[in-house]
This record gives C-alpha cells, sequence and structure tokens, in this order.
C-alpha cells in the first residue's frame, strides 16, 4: 500500500470540571477519542484463465493458472459492485484485454490495477466512575466505520479471470464491516 494515513485522538470533554461534586462526578469527566484511517487501494493481478481448455496454459505443469492477460489496448476495466444485482454484465468488451496464445506469457504486469481504498472512522465516547479508591466501572459508547464507507475485498481468482466474463472485473465481498455500534461497562480493579 503506497500510502497511508492514520490519526488517532483523545480529548476530555470539558464540561462540569469545576462546580458542584455531583454534576462533575456524574456528567464531568467524559472522554472522546477515535482513529481515522486512509489508505489507497491493495494491488490487484488479473489472469488469463483458461485456453482450448488447458487450464494451464503456460504448459509449465504447475497447473496453477499464473498466465496473465495480453494488453492490446489502453486499460480499462471497471471495478465497481453490480448495482442492479443478478449476474453481472460481461465487463472483458473494450477493456484492453486479451487471452495470449497458449505457451505466451501475456503482457499484462503486475499490479497494473488497484481495488478502491479504505477510507474508516471508529469513535468512542467513555467515562470512568469512581467505586472506591482502586475500583472503578469504565462505561464505553463505540461506533466503528461511523460514516458506512464500503471497502471492496481484493477480487477472488475465479472473478480475475478473462476466461470468465460473466464475474470478471467485480468485487465479490468486503473488507470492511458495516457500522456496527457496541456499549461496554468494565469493572477495573
Amino acid at each position: 500500500v503506497p500510502q497511508r494515513f492514520v490519526v488517532s485522538h483523545t480529548y476530555d470533554l470539558p464540561w462540569f470540571k469545576n462546580g458542584n461534586r455531583f454534576l462533575r462526578e456524574t456528567l464531568g469527566g467524559w472522554q472522546f477519542s477515535g482513529i481515522y484511517v486512509a489508505q489507497s487501494g491493495m494491488p490487484v493481478n488479473l489472469r488469463a484463465g483458461a485456453k482450448r481448455g488447458l487450464s494451464d496454459a503456460l504448459l509449465l505443469g504447475t497447473g496453477v493458472g499464473a498466465q496473465r492477460p495480453d494488453l492490446v489496448g489502453p486499460l480499462h476495466v471497471d471495478f465497481t459492485p453490480n448495482p442492479g444485482g443478478g449476474t453481472p454484465p460481461n465487463k472483458v468488451t473494450n477493456s484492453g484485454l486479451a487471452q495470449p496464445l497458449v505457451g505466451h506469457f501475456g503482457t499484462l504486469g503486475r499490479n497494473a490495477l488497484r481495488i478502491n481504498g479504505l477510507n474508516n472512522f471508529d469513535w468512542t465516547l467513555g467515562k470512568r466512575f469512581p467505586i472506591t479508591e482502586r475500583v472503578n466501572i469504565e462505561f464505553q459508547a463505540q461506533a466503528f466505520n461511523v460514516f458506512n464507507h464500503t471497502s471492496f475485498a481484493l477480487l477472488s481468482p475465479s472473478a480475475r479471470t478473462v476466461a470468465t466474463p460473466a464475474v470478471f472485473g467485480y468485487y465479490d465481498g468486503t473488507q470492511s464491516e458495516s457500522r456496527n455500534m457496541q456499549l461496554n461497562l468494565r469493572l477495573i480493579w
């Protein structure tokens, strides 16, 4: 990942720091903290898939199917989720990619494309309530992926091949959870 930016913060909320002890102990002392992460997308290697029924079209005897496609024009593969649902349309047309000949390595380089990046906010609002000098109860309200930004996962091996145009160029899952909120109550002694 060539670019990654992370900021973490903690802010003691200034409410009710002075004045009535009851208000200070119950409504004061709250803390707001969080983490923000922004990073560029992960690289994707495309594979050419089977050619004329040969899963090992490079004829290396490995059977891995690591043959890359030929770059025959400007590379244009749209890595977007299928908005209408159902079977995705063929995205290979006008992609600038073609299947290479049997035994040929293909001209498309490594890491030629990147999936979308990550943009995530996690927040926590919490407070410690003293019970005795050594015993505290800590309450936290946590929110993960606050703005519900989706980060798509790397494409599955079947979706990275030109040989399966029905799913070529589409994400098949996410690597970030949807918005998630939880409440924590801890006894600290």
